[in-house]
Formats: structure tokens, sequence, C-alpha cells
């Protein structure tokens, strides 16, 4: 699955009509769906999309509704076909996600298709797919890279319903949440959380928590304090890093989720559920048969027949063939 050359490097878009097919489109929305559906983030999670070579093909959902009334929060249209190696801005992000091992955060920033209706603070966390047999190529280096598996995030509304504001508000703290991000020329610290007092904080008057993602390659650090600082105990450890854990984590283990869900829903249409049980065993699938016949064939003017059907139309025909003749 791949996108059309691009005339010129001015170019955001691509024309991905006919590059996805409409089988593939269907399974990514029954598994994206389940996801979502399944997913503890709820409303937050905006949406699930997949980039064959970095070219946003499928998103779900496409429209975004409010919950209470229906009414229409991220259009998504507009981003189908997305080029998000050559777009200005995104290229930067994009590009440090081909060869990265783990996620790629961008944001929290205002989302293009909001169009100011709200969503102007989201996460975009992008997870490259690296396979054999596959090509993208980024400073002129050859990765064996498919594209990427993208989720976007409601930073907002997510810390909001977390209660992370409401927390420390009621044990009268001031709080600063940052990550910082270890990239190659330069650390650069991302402010993604603070309270409204929280300029007061000062290393006499607080104490911070850091946590390191080796996922996403980046450093979250929770500074929390009070004017006049306060005593240890009224506040641990344990309940700062578990108030940074849930948020990151949540969305973290959402990522994991599609890998496992694609895996499962491929295992299950390509094999034959006697074997993937044994296989989720920890089995070895195989079988014997006393006496066994090898059928050779060849099908006349299968060349021509195969030019004009489309790869589906061709597995299909030969089922239905080979399905006869057994």
């Amino acid at each position: 699955m791949s996108a059309p050359p691009l005339l010129t490097r001015n170019i955001t878009h691509r024309n991905i009509t006919g590059v996805v097919s409409e089988e593939a489109t269907n399974e990514f929305e029954a598994i994206a769906a389940k996801i979502k559906k399944d997913s503890i983030l709820g409303s937050t999670l905006l949406n699930l999309q997949l980039a064959p070579h970095a070219v946003v093909s499928m998103i779900h959902p496409l429209i975004n509704r409010d919950e209470n009334d229906a009414s229409v929060i991220l259009d998504n249209r507009g981003a189908i076909g997305h080029d998000l190696l050559n777009d200005p801005n995104r290229a930067k992000i994009a590009r440090e996600t081909v060869p990265a091992p783990g996620v790629v955060i961008a944001g929290p920033l205002a989302l293009i298709q909001s169009n100011g209706t709200g969503v102007e603070d989201a996460l975009i966390a992008r997870l490259a797919i690296h396979m054999a047999n596959n090509s993208l190529i980024v400073d002129e280096v050859d990765y064996e890279c498919w594209g990427f598996a993208v989720i976007i995030i409601d930073w907002g509304k997510l810390k909001k319903k977390s209660g992370l504001y409401t927390k420390f508000e009621r044990e009268g703290l001031e709080f600063n949440m940052t990550r910082t991000d270890d990239d190659a020329a330069e650390k650069k610290v991302k402010e993604m959380a603070s309270s409204p007092g929280a300029s007061i904080l000062t290393d006499s008057n607080s104490v911070s928590v850091n946590l390191n993602l080796t996922t996403t390659n980046n450093m979250w650090t929770l500074t929390v304090g009070k004017e006049g600082g306060f005593k240890q105990k009224r506040i641990t450890w344990l309940s700062v890093v578990a108030v940074t854990a849930s948020l990151i984590f949540s969305w973290m283990f959402l990522l994991l989720l599609i890998s496992k869900e694609q895996c499962k829903q491929l295992l299950w249409k390509m094999m034959p559920k006697t074997a993937i049980k044994k296989l989720q065993r920890g089995g070895t699938v195989v079988e014997k048969h006393d006496m066994v016949t090898i059928f050779f064939s060849d099908i006349v003017g299968y060349t021509g027949i195969a030019d004009c059907l489309t790869p589906m139309e061709i597995m299909s025909m030969l089922n239905k063939l080979y399905t006869k003749f057994d």
C-alpha cells in the first residue's frame, strides 16, 4: 500500500484514491472501533490513524462529535492524504519517528482540523511500524519501515478528567509537569500542565519526581510544592508518581493495544482456529497425515485474467476454484 509520488516538495497532501482497498478500510474500522470502545480513555481518545509510507490513509472516527449534543468537534476528512514527511509543520517530528524504536510524541498543540472548536491542547503519538521488505527514505537513509500507527489524545480534557488539578488544589499545593525530549542535538523541555500559581515553585519549596520513559525516549518531571515549603509527610513520593504514571501510561498502553489487536485479528483471519490455540499454548503446529495427494495445475490465460482483477478478487477466484476441485 503506497501513495502516488509527489510532483513537488510543497504539496502537503496526496491523492490516495484507490490506494487503500475497501476491505482494508473496513478491517481497520472494525479494529479501531473496538480499541476506542474498550479504551479507558473514553472521549479523550480523539482518533486512531494508520499512515502507510507516512501518508495518513485511514482515520477512525472520521468525524468526532460532542457526547452531549452530537455537534461536530473535529472533522478529520481533510487529514486524509496528509503527507507527514513533506508538510513543513509536521516533517520534523515525522522524520524523528521513522528511526525511533518507540513512541514519539508531538504536543501539546492545537489541531489544524479543530478550527477553533475547542481541541486546542492535543497530543499526537506516533509509532513507526518497522517491517522487512518495506522502504521509507529519510535523510538519504533507507529504513525498513511500513509507516506509522497514530493516536490523537485530547490532552486538555484528559488532564481535567484525571483530577490532576483538583487533587493538588485540595491539598493547597502548586504543581508543574514537564516533558524533556531527548533529541540527538539538544534536550527540549515542554510544559505539559501547571497550576495557576506554579510560578512560585523553587528548589527550596518543592520536590520533583522524574519518570524516564525509554519507550518514548523522554523524561517526564512533576514538581510539587507550596509557598513556604511543606513537611515531607504532607505528600509522599508514591502519590506523586501515581498521578504522573496514571496520565502517561494510560495512553501509552493504548498503542500497545493497537498492535496486539491487529495481530490477533490477522491471526484469526489467516490461520485455522486449532492452529492458533496450539500457538497460544506454546505448542508447535504440526499435523500428520498417512496419505496425501499433491495437485499441480495450470490455469490457461491466468496472466490475462489477473491483469483485470484486484489482488482480493484474484484470491477469491482461486479460493472458489480450488475449493470446487477439492
